[in-house]
């Protein structure tokens, strides 16, 4: 449906967008807690002087797994839908020089499920949580 292909383009443009180094222009498709993490992790590569080698292919597969409402301390009703993305991806972190600093990355097929949530009355989803 068109849930699951919004979610699938937004999974695909994040994690490209990611493996570029970079979440600008995406920072508003994810709450302040993800965007830190993702912050955060980009980071402790530069700060280490290392840099990464991260490709991701198109998603194989992607499922709802959960749906869930709930009314948040506001009074606001939300709705939090699990997806689980399943697509091929290669990780390698490379020192300074280029050298491999661990195994090369192979593909490999990785599955991670990613919560989206939006307020009911006005169904304005963003990335809420990645499990």
């Amino acid at each position: 449906g068109e849930f699951i292909q919004g979610a699938t383009a937004a999974f695909e443009a994040v994690m490209s967008r990611f493996a570029k180094g970079s979440l600008e222009g995406f920072e508003h498709m994810m709450t302040e807690r993800i965007r830190t993490g993702f912050a955060d992790t980009l980071q402790e590569y530069e700060n280490n002087e290392l840099k990464f080698d991260y490709d991701v292919g198109p998603v194989d597969k992607a499922e709802v797994v959960a749906v869930r409402f709930l009314e948040l301390e506001q009074g606001t009703l939300v709705v939090r839908v699990d997806v689980q993305f399943v697509s091929a991806q290669r990780f390698t972190l490379r020192d300074a020089s280029g050298r491999s600093v661990g195994p090369e990355g192979d593909w490999t097929s990785k599955a991670s499920v990613w919560r989206f949530q939006s307020p009911v009355a006005s169904l304005h989803w963003v990335l809420f949580d990645i499990l």
